[in-house]
């Protein structure tokens, strides 16, 4: 007979499904389960996947190239010299605040480029482990550096400079004429206003390369041309 539409049909005994958690007639309870509820291990910053093994820190020595070891000695050279000094208020605060005008190579360690050029030779050497050079406010951070990245960048300082110079526990780096006192800084940075030029508009092809600017502003080869001590792009030119 036709089954009226919104009724409720009751299946023959021993018949049709078996309500879920319950034994069908005459058969033994299924036994429960003691399997234990999968983890799934994820990242701490999100869980967006399997957590990944843990790299034991390298704490070996760092043998810099003579390439990288050079560098980071023109880096730093840059760092103090009179172009940079008195336009970076962190480091001639540093600088204003040491009775002998130097800055703790730990601190220099932490610094952008300094950071980079020191991994880029350790993924050069290929050892096993990973080195960590802390970032963020370097006074703070200072501690952190590890001694082997110390080690390798006190030594690249220890080659011959002409402006630059390590204390005598080598465990600080600054300028040889020992610029420290704010007259003196306030007075070079009038100096360097006064020999200062902007130039606009600058191609993005040359201004990836900055030995090539420097050659044309410089006039070429000329040995009676001006030389050019430092090149600075606005931040919007070097985000392109």
């Amino acid at each position: 007979p036709a089954v009226p539409m919104d009724s409720e049909v009751t299946p023959p005994a021993g018949k049709g499904p078996t309500p879920a958690g319950t034994a069908a007639p005459g058969s033994a309870p299924a036994p429960a389960s003691t399997a234990k509820p999968k983890v799934l291990v994820t990242r701490d910053t999100g869980g967006l996947g399997p957590k990944e093994p843990e790299v034991p820190p390298y704490t070996g020595p760092i043998e810099l190239s003579d390439l990288s070891k050079g560098r980071i000695l023109k880096q730093i050279e840059f760092y103090f010299s009179d172009s940079n000094l008195p336009r970076d208020n962190f480091l001639a605060t540093l600088v204003k605040e040491d009775p002998e005008g130097k800055v703790e190579i730990s601190v220099l360690s932490s610094f952008k480029n300094i950071r980079k050029e020191v991994k880029k030779e350790v993924k050069r050497l290929k050892v096993e482990g990973r080195v960590v050079i802390p970032t963020g406010d370097s006074v703070e951070c200072k501690e952190d550096v590890p001694e082997n990245v110390l080690k390798a960048v006190t030594e690249a300082l220890s080659q011959p400079s002409e402006t630059i110079e390590l204390s005598e526990d080598k465990r600080k780096v600054g300028r040889k004429d020992g610029l420290k006192a704010h007259d003196a800084i306030k007075a070079l940075t009038a100096t360097i206003d006064s020999r200062t030029i902007h130039v606009s508009p600058i191609p993005l092809t040359v201004s990836k390369n900055v030995d090539m600017l420097k050659r044309c502003l410089q006039g070429g080869k000329e040995e009676d041309a001006p030389e050019v001590l430092s090149v600075r792009f606005h931040h919007k030119v070097l985000r392109k």
